[in-house]
């Protein structure tokens, strides 16, 4: 029984790789010698980024996830950028035509994204009235809108919400049992030093940085703020949301991390762990984001999925997770075997 990603990474996989060989192979056709007397070959070059990365775009990413169409347009954006980027200066004519028309298109697109905004915002407040859970009312309101659950889109406002805007009262209401997952460990002293050494760290790394390049100390700089607002919201997750038991569902949230519900008839067994339990091979461990050893293992006769932050998707037959009440957590579970001590 082992834990394994699902084959829907590779098409993403795919489209970076493909995307970045193009890039790199038009940017060594650039420094031919060739190129400057040749003009098809900046006209080749402008197509084969301006229309060849948003068609691999369109083959592995819009197919393949069934992402909707209209987020070609933030891809040919970029890929206007990149071209920018990879031909010279005295080159860009032909992308000068594209870069034109694109600007008579703005508006409708405009126009477009403002018309599927209000659609989602609608069917975002309407799936709010039915469901108190956030994640999960966004997520319908990109399904009814978009034709897919945007999982990423999801992760960056959960992301904001809890990590700019911690202090807010969380609404969610739930008629099952809450099991905590921060009171007894240390998971809470663990991240919030964590939190403190990443600005001494970020803020040494960038004085640093900025002394060879100032674009590079930028950049490391917003990579260190976005961790520390990661941290922060992962905390904040942590604190405001629990595991919850309800009628049929056992739904399992890590912080930002992970967020799934699993059948309760899909659950076979469950064990107590200690701390210096051994997990089996191929068990997903939830509690490494908690950074704490789990204290209960369960077991499934089938595989289920778990969902984590940006998408992430793996089946596994054995789940590791930590709570604060291990033992009235599996009292409470409709185990289809007596509950063992690991």
């Amino acid at each position: 029984m082992t834990a394994r990603a699902l084959p829907n990474r590779k098409p993403l996989l795919a489209f970076v790789a493909l995307t970045l060989l193009v890039i790199l192979t038009e940017r060594l056709i650039t420094q031919l010698q060739q190129f400057a007397s040749t003009p098809a070959l900046s006209l080749a070059v402008t197509i084969d980024l301006v229309v060849g990365i948003p068609g691999l775009y369109y083959l592995f990413i819009v197919r393949k996830y069934r992402i909707s169409p209209l987020t070609l347009t933030g891809v040919f954006a970029l890929a206007v950028l990149v071209a920018a980027w990879v031909l010279p200066p005295g080159h860009q004519y032909y992308l000068a035509w594209v870069q034109q028309a694109w600007m008579l298109a703005e508006p409708l697109l405009a126009l477009l994204v403002l018309y599927r905004l209000r659609r989602f915002v609608g069917a975002y407040r309407q799936a709010r009235q039915q469901q108190q859970n956030l994640e999960l009312a966004l997520e319908a309101g990109f399904r009814a809108v978009f034709g897919n659950p945007m999982r990423i889109a999801v992760s960056e406002i959960m992301l904001l919400r809890y990590g700019l805007f911690f202090w807010l009262r969380n609404t969610e209401v739930s008629t099952g049992q809450r099991f905590t997952l921060h009171r007894d460990s240390a998971c809470v002293a663990i991240l919030a030093t964590l939190l403190l050494t990443s600005v001494v760290e970020m803020l040494a790394v960038h004085f640093l940085v900025v002394r060879w390049s100032t674009t590079a100390a930028g950049v490391v700089l917003f990579l260190g703020v976005y961790s520390f607002v990661f941290l922060v919201g992962h905390l904040a997750a942590l604190v405001q949301r629990a595991v919850l038991l309800e009628d049929d569902l056992l739904r399992i949230r890590v912080g930002l991390v992970w967020s799934f519900s699993v059948p309760l008839a899909a659950i076979g067994t469950g064990q107590l762990l200690h701390d210096s339990a051994v997990l089996p091979t191929g068990t997903l461990n939830l509690a490494k984001t908690l950074v704490t050893p789990p204290n209960i293992l369960l077991t499934c006769p089938e595989p289920i999925e778990a969902t984590g932050i940006y998408g992430l998707r793996k089946k596994t037959y054995l789940l590791a997770l930590y709570v604060d009440n291990p033992q009235d957590f599996l009292q409470n579970l409709p185990l289809k075997a007596p509950i063992a001590a690991g």
